[in-house]
């Protein structure tokens, strides 16, 4: 999968991404990682590996006692702003032009007071380029939320506190200040918009119409559902989702039309329209990735209709009314966004280098014991390479339980989610 998408690239003659971001295996002690190794020539050609702020932000949850506490709002502002600012040359374009907008209004208001009462969030979004403060910046704002947050200030009108205990949000604290260089921004590189991809997750169950499909329709559904959802990403890269100009998502309706227009009015219909490009490609998609690791394939696949107690929609029978969760924006719960006490303001475009001095204040590796772990895990590899063999001898037994009571115990221990979060997060 990951060769083709490489392939794909290549096919499209697109330069190398100078990015990509991940939920985990962002980094490691020694050697690349699993995502390095896997698209090793992006690698090589200048990409780097960034951990997404979003499921760092997100990864707090698993110390705090419930979402519906009331400074737990807070402290994810706490969070967000402590990691990014926003540039202040921007936010003065965008007070100016409020300003001039209404200024009845706000001739006599405070810069502040603007912002509070006349900028929405989104607005803040789309016209505010959003910068990483750097590791050492995020450190010590952190460091000085979770310590006021673990006293009175942390707890609701019951005097219950945001976090399940002290030693839990100072443990998860503790082994997320190895992935504070992980989320910083490369220096030089221009990142004004910062959207996660969870919307992407959450539609993808609602692309398929039923419970119940075979093969052939379901690969249908499910390219077509994601064609939509890139239609619908580039419209709203336009401010207000402006950027679309018809309800239809067929590209090549869509370029006909242009193509018509431009002939007869000299001007295109739709111009933020990009037809895609034409590009033959081997690469597995959907189904035929999966089918490939078996036996079947869609080709194979005959008898590909509803089972005989499936439910059928005759013709002329009314469809049930259900909204299209891929027609809609991505689902973003705000995990970004900062409140305005918690902004945090920057003269900087882009991230720029910080001095390495900082790995003395917060290391890579903040929890002992990795070197033990890592030895563990390398001699389960080994035994594992080993063919042909349904049994351990004597000597790879005692280099196993050698290399387990070596490790520390806070790494013997399975990951816990409580039950309030398996539900939200599954099994992770």
């Amino acid at each position: 999968m990951c060769s083709g998408l490489i392939r794909r690239f290549q096919l499209a003659n697109q330069p190398v991404p100078k990015i990509m971001y991940v939920d985990r295996g962002c980094c490691r002690e020694h050697g690349p990682t699993a995502v390095e190794t896997l698209f090793w020539p992006w690698v090589d050609g200048g990409m780097v590996v960034r951990l997404d702020i979003f499921h760092w932000i997100h990864r707090f949850d698993a110390a705090l006692r419930t979402e519906s506490h009331s400074k737990y709002a807070v402290f994810k502002s706490a969070l967000a702003g402590a990691v990014l600012a926003y540039n202040r040359a921007d936010l003065d374009l965008l007070i100016r032009a409020v300003k001039a907008k209404d200024s009845a209004s706000t001739s006599s208001l405070m810069d502040k007071d603007v912002v509070c009462l006349f900028i929405s969030k989104d607005q803040m979004k789309h016209h505010v380029r959003r910068v990483s403060l750097g590791a050492q910046e995020t450190f010590r704002l952190i460091q000085r939320v979770v310590k006021e947050l673990k006293g009175p200030a942390g707890q609701d009108e019951s005097g219950v506190s945001l976090f399940k205990s002290p030693a839990a949000i100072d443990e998860m604290w503790a082994a997320q200040q190895r992935h504070l260089g992980c989320i910083q921004d490369p220096p030089g590189v221009d990142l004004p918009y910062y959207k996660g991809l969870e919307g992407f997750h959450i539609v993808l169950p609602f692309v398929i119409p039923g419970p119940h499909c075979a093969a052939r329709p379901y690969q249908v559904y499910l390219i077509s559902g994601i064609a939509r959802w890139n239609s619908d990403r580039r419209s709203d890269a336009v401010f207000g989702g402006r950027g679309r100009r018809h309800r239809t998502y067929s590209a090549p309706l869509i370029n006909r039309l242009n193509t018509r227009c431009q002939e007869l009015f000299h001007e295109p219909e739709d111009q933020n329209f990009l037809h895609p490009a034409d590009v033959r490609s081997d690469e597995l998609l959907g189904l035929e990735y999966l089918f490939r690791q078996g036996i079947f394939s869609l080709q194979d696949i005959d008898q590909d209709g509803p089972e005989p107690d499936e439910e059928v929609l005759q013709p002329g029978q009314p469809e049930q009314e259900e909204t299209d969760e891929a027609y809609h924006s991505d689902a973003e719960d705000g995990a970004l966004d900062a409140d305005l006490p918690h902004i945090a303001f920057t003269n900087d475009e882009t991230a720029t280098v910080h001095h390495p001095a900082f790995d003395d204040v917060c290391s890579a590796n903040p929890l002992p014991g990795f070197q033990q772990l890592e030895r563990f895990c390398s001699v389960l590899v080994d035994v594992g390479l080993t063919e042909n063999k349904l049994s351990l001898t004597t000597k790879e037994r005692d280099d196993i339980l050698k290399a387990w009571n070596a490790v520390e115990e806070h790494d013997k221990q399975p990951q816990q989610f409580t039950q309030l979060y398996r539900s939200h997060w599954g099994s992770t």
